[in-house]
């Protein structure tokens, strides 16, 4: 067994740090400290605020400089408070359903089904959090996942899920039983959809430009015949949320049913903008066909 890098080891023993700090501050507190920590980290990374921007500018090209530097900002805020706050539920600091609105209609969406429910959502309002919402609320909760290479942080992550009440199915190539054994037995299995993957994919509109789009939420729900929902969880405050989902006909053509996903999760980032993970590269150049 070889030795983790050494960078490895430091990020893991950084990592810890900041969750034992949290842990031990009131919730309130590690909150307000998890968006300095979030501002911060986004002050010094002039590469993560260069392609934060440059998405921006994509999606909002009538803004000014100004007013995508100061969305980024409070992205950075939100992404840090954010953690903060699935730290204090994995710590019972919070309940999950303390923390977020579930209405009449969305529980409806989410109601049990036989063949389980495929929950496809996006790096949008607290996706760890609506994993232990669901928990919560009595399903069988799973997290298809790309572990962290930092076997230390992979460790740690796995275990605060588990303590918010939900499983991971890592990607690879036993996924897909994993996970349609989970749905016959009823559960929920949640997929993050909105950045590009190598699982298999399609080129789909998303905020209004193509941008390849994993397949899996529609492929799995046709397959299995489980429903399909979009979920998401839209931040109104410290350790206030309110669950949105939606059912998705998932027909013949995967490619028509993510364009469905990718528009209503479009729209959910468009009206909050600084809810949505900017910092990574979600719009490449699509293939050059084959010349014939």
């Amino acid at each position: 067994m070889s030795t983790p890098p050494r960078r490895h080891l430091f990020v893991a023993a950084l990592v810890r740090a900041l969750v034992a700090l949290a842990r031990a501050l009131p919730p309130a507190v590690a909150v307000r400290a998890g968006a300095c920590v979030g501002v911060v980290a986004w002050a010094l990374s002039a590469p993560l605020r260069a392609l934060g921007d440059a998405n921006l500018a994509r999606v909002f090209p009538h803004w000014t400089q100004k007013e995508r530097a100061r969305t980024l900002r409070a992205c950075a805020r939100w992404l840090g408070a954010a953690g903060a706050e699935a730290l204090a539920v994995a710590y019972g600091q919070r309940h999950p359903l303390a923390c977020v609105g579930v209405s009449p209609a969305a529980r409806e969406a989410l109601a049990p089904c036989p063949r389980g429910i495929v929950l496809a959502t996006g790096h949008l309002g607290n996706w760890e959090l609506l994993g232990a919402v669901l928990a919560a609320l009595g399903h069988e909760t799973h997290a298809v996942v790309r572990r962290p290479r930092n076997e230390g942080v992979a460790g740690l992550v796995t275990s605060l899920r588990a303590r918010m009440g939900f499983r991971e199915i890592p990607r690879g190539p036993h996924a897909a039983l994993h996970a349609a054994r989970a749905l016959r037995r009823g559960g929920v299995v949640g997929l993050l959809c909105d950045q590009a993957s190598d699982q298999s994919s399609a080129w789909v509109p998303f905020l209004g430009s193509p941008a390849p789009t994993p397949l899996g939420p529609a492929l799995l729900a046709r397959r299995t015949g489980a429903a399909l929902v979009v979920a998401w969880l839209h931040r109104e405050g410290p350790f206030r949320y309110t669950l949105e989902c939606a059912r998705v006909d998932a027909g013949t053509d995967d490619t028509v049913t993510m364009t469905e996903v990718n528009d209503l999760l479009g729209v959910a980032i468009r009206a909050r903008p600084e809810a949505w993970v900017w910092f990574h590269t979600r719009w490449t150049a699509p293939p050059r066909p084959a010349p014939r």
